[in-house]
C-alpha cells in the first residue's frame, strides 16, 4: 500500500496546482518513475514500478538552490531526510528569496555504474514575464556546471553526468510532449569530435486543463492530470491511480477519504463563484460517488466470483440465515454500503440466499454482456468480454496476465485496460436504467 501518495492526494486536494502541493505529488517515485519512462530513453518500454529502484535516496523539493556558487555547496545530512548520493543542498531557512530547484534527485542507469541528474518543474501557468525554454536551457546549464568539484574535480570533463529538465506546464490548450537537446550540424567537411552528445537534455510536457481519455499515448499526461487536478476528488482521484496505473491504495483509507472530501476545498482560487456552485453541484456529487461506490462493488462482485462459487459448493448456513431476498434488495444493501472490500464478500458469504442470488446475477449479466458483444460485431468489446469471462467466470482459478496477452496476442498493460472498461460496461447492465442515467 502507498499511504505516502494517498496523504499526498489528500493534503493536496483542488489546491495541487499550487506549487508547494504539486510537488509533494509529483516527488513520489513511483510518479516519478512514470515520467522516467516516457521520457529518458534508458527507461523507455520499462513497467514503472522496475524504474523505482534505479531512483536514489530521496529527492529533493524545494531546497536545492538553482544560483551559482550555491547549488553545490556542503552541508551535512538532515535528520529528517536522507541525502542522495553526491548531491549536497544548503539550509532552507538561509538565503530566503533564492530560487530552488523543484524537485531534484539522481537516477542510476540500468549499467550500475552510471548515472544521470533529474529535475522536475512544475508551472501551473506559462510564464509571461520570461520565455520558459530559456529559463529550462539556464536550469540545464546549472545541473552541469555545478557537477565540478562534487561529481568531477579539476578536468576530470569526461565524468560529467547527463542531465534532463522536465518542465510541467499545466493549463495548455493541448496536450504535449517535446524534447529539446544539442544537435551537430555538418557546414564544412565531416569530423568525428569526441565527446557526449546526450549531457543536456530539456523536456517539456503540456497538460491540458481537461484530462485526456484513457489511451497509451496519453497516459503520463492522463497521470499528470490527474494528479494535479483541481476538479477531481480525492476518491477519484486515488481510484485512477489504483485502476488504472496499478498502483495499490489502502481501502480504508480510502473511505476515510470521502468522508473527509470537503465540497468547500479550493475556495481560495474561485472564491464566491465556486460556492455558488457547490450548491448548485451538491446533488449531483451525491449521486456521483453512489455510483464509484456501485462501480466498485461490481469490480468488487466479478472479482470474487469464484470464491461465492466455491462457498455455496463446499460451505454449510443454519436455518436462520436462509432467508429470503431478491436481486433488487442484495444490490441495494451492497451499493449503499461504505464498508471495506472484506466486509462486502463476507456480508454476502454469511448467507446462503444472498451468495447463490450473487452468483446467479452475476452468471446473468456475463452471458447477456457476453452475447451484447458477439452481436455488436465489434472486435474489440468481443475481446474484452472475453477477457472478463476467462478472468473471473471460466475454470478454478484466475489465468496470469502474461499467458492472456499471449492468448488474445495484445499487450499485459492492454489487458488490464480492456479488464477496467468491461467492468464499467458490466456496471451498467448491473444498474439497469439507473446506472445509465448516471454514466452520461
Amino acid at each position: 500500500m502507498n499511504t505516502e501518495i494517498t496523504n499526498a492526494v489528500v493534503a493536496a486536494g483542488d489546491k495541487a496546482q499550487y506549487d508547494t502541493y504539486a510537488k509533494r505529488l509529483l516527488a513520489e517515485k513511483i510518479i516519478l518513475a512514470h515520467i522516467l519512462v516516457e521520457t529518458v530513453e534508458e527507461f523507455k518500454w520499462m513497467k514503472p514500478e522496475d524504474v523505482v529502484p534505479y531512483i536514489e535516496g530521496e529527492p529533493k523539493v524545494g531546497i536545492v538552490p538553482v544560483e551559482p556558487g550555491l547549488t553545490n555547496n556542503s552541508t551535512n545530512k538532515s535528520n529528517t531526510c536522507e541525502k542522495i548520493v553526491g548531491l549536497n543542498t544548503e539550509n532552507p531557512e538561509i538565503n530566503e528569496g533564492l530560487i530552488r530547484f523543484d524537485i531534484i534527485f539522481y537516477v542510476r542507469m540500468k549499467n550500475g555504474l552510471s548515472q544521470i541528474i533529474v529535475n522536475v518543474e512544475a508551472q501551473k501557468n506559462e510564464p509571461t514575464e520570461y520565455q520558459i525554454i530559456n529559463r529550462a536551457i539556464f536550469y540545464v546549464c546549472r545541473l552541469v556546471s555545478s557537477q565540478k568539484e562534487r561529481d568531477f574535480v579539476k578536468t576530470d570533463y569526461d565524468s560529467i553526468k547527463p542531465v534532463y529538465s522536465i518542465w510541467i506546464c499545466m493549463n495548455k490548450e493541448s496536450n504535449s510532449l517535446s524534447h529539446l537537446h544539442l544537435a551537430k550540424d555538418e557546414l564544412l567537411g565531416s569530423c568525428e569530435w569526441e565527446g557526449n552528445m546526450d549531457l543536456i537534455n530539456i523536456v517539456l510536457i503540456g497538460l491540458s486543463s481537461k484530462i485526456p481519455e484513457q489511451k497509451e499515448s496519453f497516459e503520463l499526461h492522463r497521470l499528470l492530470g490527474t494528479l494535479l487536478s483541481s476538479d477531481l476528488s480525492e476518491n477519484k482521484k486515488l481510484d485512477i491511480l489504483e485502476r488504472e496505473y496499478n498502483i495499490p491504495i489502502n481501502n480504508e483509507f480510502r473511505e476515510e477519504v470521502r468522508s473527509m472530501c470537503n465540497l468547500s476545498v479550493g475556495i481560495e482560487e474561485k472564491g464566491i463563484e465556486k460556492g455558488i456552485e457547490r450548491a448548485r453541484n451538491e446533488e449531483r456529487l451525491r449521486e456521483k460517488i453512489t455510483y464509484d461506490t456501485k462501480l466498485k462493488n461490481t469490480r468488487l462482485l466479478i472479482k470474487n466470483y469464484r470464491r461465492f462459487l466455491n462457498a455455496c459448493q463446499q460451505a454449510t448456513w443454519t436455518e436462520c440465515e436462509l432467508e429470503t431476498a431478491t436481486v433488487d434488495e442484495v444490490l441495494d444493501k451492497l451499493y449503499c454500503t461504505t464498508s471495506d472490500e472484506v466486509t462486502v464478500v463476507q456480508s454476502i458469504l454469511a448467507s446462503k440466499k444472498r451468495t447463490e442470488i450473487i452468483i446467479e446475477h452475476i452468471k446473468r449479466i456475463i452471458k447477456f454482456y457476453i452475447y451484447e458483444a458477439e452481436s455488436s460485431n465489434n472486435t474489440e468489446k468481443i475481446r474484452r468480454a472475453h477477457i472478463i469471462d476467462d478472468l473471473y467466470i471460466k475454470g478454478d482459478k484466475k489465468p496470469k496476465t502474461k499467458s492472456m496477452s499471449e492468448k488474445y496476442h495484445i499487450s499485459e498493460r492492454q489487458i488490464s485496460r480492456d479488464q477496467n472498461t468491461a467492468i464499467e460496461e458490466i456496471a451498467i447492465l448491473m444498474f439497469g436504467i439507473d446506472g445509465i442515467r448516471k454514466m452520461f
